[in-house]
Formats: C-alpha cells, structure tokens, sequence
C-alpha cells in the first residue's frame, strides 16, 4: 500500500519529576521542640565558639596592649594606672564582643531561607506561634522596676570596696565609656550569645526549667571577675540571668530579653549619674 504511513506516532513518557527532599533526621527531632529553640547548632558548636572566645580575648589583650605601648604608655601604667587599665578594658571588650557576634554570624547554620537574626532568636514579638503579652515599652519598664529590687537587695547585702569594676569609677572618661558600652553594647551582645545562641542548645538538652538556671549561672559567673570578692553581688547576678532568660522562654524571641535588659542596665547606670552629679563626683580620684 502506498503513501504516507497512517500509524499514529507513539507517545513519549511523560518524565518523572523527583519528589523534593525530605526533611533530615535532625529537622524531625527538631520538630518536637517549640519553634523558638529548634536551632542547627548544638554543644559542639558552643564548645567551638568558646574556646575562639578564649583567643579573641588573649589575641585582641595582646593586640590593644602592643598598640598602648606603641602609642607612648608603659608596661607600668598597662599594670598599675587604673585609668589605663579601664580605657584598655573598654577597648578590648568592644573588639571582642564585635568578634564573637561575627564569629556567631559566619559560623552558625540556618535553615534555608532563615536570616541569621531569625535563627539567633530576633524575632519581633508578634511573630511565631505566640502573641505578645506585653508591648516593648513595658518590656523596658519591667527592667527598670527590676533593677531598683536588685539595687535594693545589694544595698542590704552591703557592697565592698575594691572590687574590680572600681577602675571604671576613677576618672569621667573611663565611667564615660564603661556607661555606653553598657547600654548600647553589653545587653544587645550579651542577649545574643546568651538568650540566643546558647539557651536554645540548653532547653533542648535540660528542659525550659533547667535552661533557664543553667544560663542564668552561666551568666552570672561570666560577671563574677568584675565584682570578685564581692559573693552576694554575684549571687544576684545571675538571679538577674535567670530572669532574663525567663523572659526570653516565656516570649519565645530575644528582642523582649533584650528589652528587659536594657532597661535595667539604663535605671542602674542612670542612677549612677544622678548619684554622681553627672559624674563630677565619681567614688575613685578623678
């Protein structure tokens, strides 16, 4: 028979698409923790990070002190001048909290699409599976009103003297940027390592209950050098990290911590200046 070929053409197999991935077995455990502490990392990552902590420190103490000397100051006024000791105190922590947030924001996972502040728990307080209880302001509040009970309960305890937060209260200069580093620094630096990177690690391994006193000791005792000597100061302190990171569970972000903790630190420096005169009449020589 002649001419065209009337066979229809077979059809081609439609492709198979690939069903896309599954989650991994770390996402599933993750599953059974609330969202605000299902985190990728864990305690080797904090081990990690503490011990880059330990050569921030050692590297950037002997970085500042090469550039003092440099810059005319002698190894006696590095030892003994407390007004160079708290401008080198300063200058070091400003560096090594700039470092280990960096560290923290280069090293840390995240889940695809996670910002690295959504990952470190900087949420905003409307956001997640929780609504805000309170507005930022009375987060704020909250802190001032739980400054004044600590200062309250330090001043019953009695504070002594020589402690070595002292060198900060020599001159105006060195209270000066003790006092700014305090407020906009400390809280904003501290929450994040604390509140944010280590208590999701910590809930995840000992509870809610447990996280929270394990990183309020924590907290606690990483200020204890400052105040060394002085026991029911410390002891306070990390009643007052524990009631961070009470606030940090209970709201399920880090911005109410934060919040919590700048207040506080501003009604006890703002006391400070007003007790001083604006820091014209400091404890130490001025």
């Amino acid at each position: 028979m002649s001419g065209q070929d009337s066979t229809p053409p077979s059809e081609q197999p439609t492709p198979i698409l690939s069903a896309p991935p599954g989650p991994t077995p770390q996402e599933l455990q993750l599953l059974q923790y609330p969202e605000d502490i299902r985190t990728l990392w864990s305690w080797k990552e904090i081990i990690i990070f503490v011990l880059a902590s330990v050569g921030f420190y050692l590297g950037v103490a002997l970085i500042v002190a090469i550039v003092f000397i440099a810059t005319g100051q002698s190894m006696d006024a590095l030892q003994n001048s407390p007004r160079v000791k708290a401008l080198f105190a300063v200058i070091a922590t400003l560096v090594v909290s700039v470092a280990q947030v960096g560290f923290l924001y280069l090293y840390t996972d995240r889940a695809p699409g996670q910002s690295f502040w959504q990952a470190i728990g900087w949420r905003s307080l409307r956001s997640g599976e929780r609504r805000p209880r309170f507005g930022p302001a009375i987060y704020v509040v909250c802190g001032c009103a739980f400054a004044i009970l600590i200062s309250l309960a330090s001043k019953a305890a009695g504070q002594p003297h020589g402690m070595p937060i002292e060198i900060f209260w020599q001159d105006r200069l060195s209270a000066t940027l003790f006092l700014i580093l305090g407020i906009t620094l400390a809280p904003f630096v501290e929450e994040t390592i604390f509140r944010g990177f280590i208590y999701p690690v910590a809930a995840r391994s000992f509870g809610i209950a447990g996280s929270i006193v394990f990183t309020g000791i924590i907290f606690g005792m990483l200020h204890g050098p400052q105040l060394w000597g002085a026991w029911a100061q410390i002891s306070l302190l990390i009643v007052v990290g524990i009631v961070f990171t009470f606030v940090r569970a209970k709201s399920g972000t880090v911005f109410a911590s934060y919040l919590f903790h700048l207040g506080y630190n501003g009604w006890l420096f703002a006391a400070f200046v007003g007790a001083t005169h604006f820091l014209k009449n400091l404890p130490g020589p001025q």
